[in-house]
């Protein structure tokens, strides 16, 4: 899974979903809970810190494709923004993904 295909799942919901409804009772259903775990744990750590406007400005994007342009110097200044989405990128990157989940798309 890319970085993109991650933080849109975590931004829509669909990360937690998966999360509630996979079954652990057997090895990949267990490495996929973990992920998905570890997915929710990493954007949940670094976005309680942000302010509320950005990361609702990142659900805008995520779920109904608003441009950040849209954001630009008026949610917060571009730069900021910009930082934000670097840094959401690195943590996306940074998470380990079970072998079998690397070309999935979610």
């Amino acid at each position: 899974m890319t970085p993109r295909q991650l933080l849109k799942a975590y931004f829509t919901g669909r990360a937690r979903m998966l999360l509630a409804h996979t079954v652990t009772s057997n090895r990949y259903g267990r490495e996929n809970a973990e992920f998905w775990q570890d997915v929710i744990n990493q954007f949940d750590q670094y976005l309680d810190q942000q302010p509320a406007k950005l990361v609702d400005m990142q659900k805008e994007h995520y779920l109904h494709g608003v441009p950040f342009g849209t954001f630009y110097n008026i949610v917060a200044p571009t730069q900021t923004i910009n930082d934000m989405n670097k840094q959401l990128i690195a943590i996306a990157k940074a998470i380990k993904q079970p072998e079998r989940l690397k070309g999935m798309e979610v």
